[in-house]
């Protein structure tokens, strides 16, 4: 199909199939290694069963992340000195960034329930007036 602009037609272009740009990790290098952690941090704080958007939320966090890593880098090297424009990638991604974690949500994941052996022993201590697990066990079968 061919797009018409000012009377001068040229093709229209399709738009990409994969439209997420990433940063490949390589998990070798430090950058890599810690990408893989922050990502790993921010699944664990989700829960076990972290809907599609979650995670896609936390892959777009781990990128603004790298790419933050980046531009640091680059001002290291630069003695200090940032281009406005770099500045204003800077602040945009850093912005982004903190947008993403909030809505991924601060508060912290719900604790996991106790476990039988856990709630049994809590159960015995809240009840009142019970006897040690011994005592009881002992009582059960009848007077020694």
């Amino acid at each position: 199909m061919l797009a018409s602009t000012n009377g001068v037609r040229r093709p229209r272009r399709r738009p990409t199939e994969n439209l997420a740009v990433t940063i490949p990790i390589d998990g070798r290098l430090r950058a890599g290694r810690e990408a893989n952690a922050l990502k790993a941090a921010l699944l664990r704080h989700l829960g076990p069963h972290p809907s599609q958007i979650q995670v896609a939320m936390v892959q777009q966090i781990v990128q603004l992340k790298l790419r933050l890593a980046m531009l640091d880098q680059r001002l290291i090297a630069a003695g200090g000195q940032f281009s406005m424009h770099d500045s204003h990638v800077y602040l945009a991604w850093s912005n982004s960034f903190v947008r993403a974690l909030k809505a991924l949500g601060l508060d912290s994941p719900p604790d996991a329930p106790p476990s039988l052996a856990e709630a049994l022993a809590a159960g015995r201590a809240e009840a009142p007036g019970a006897a040690p697990a011994d005592e009881r066990h002992n009582s059960a079968h009848g007077p020694p």
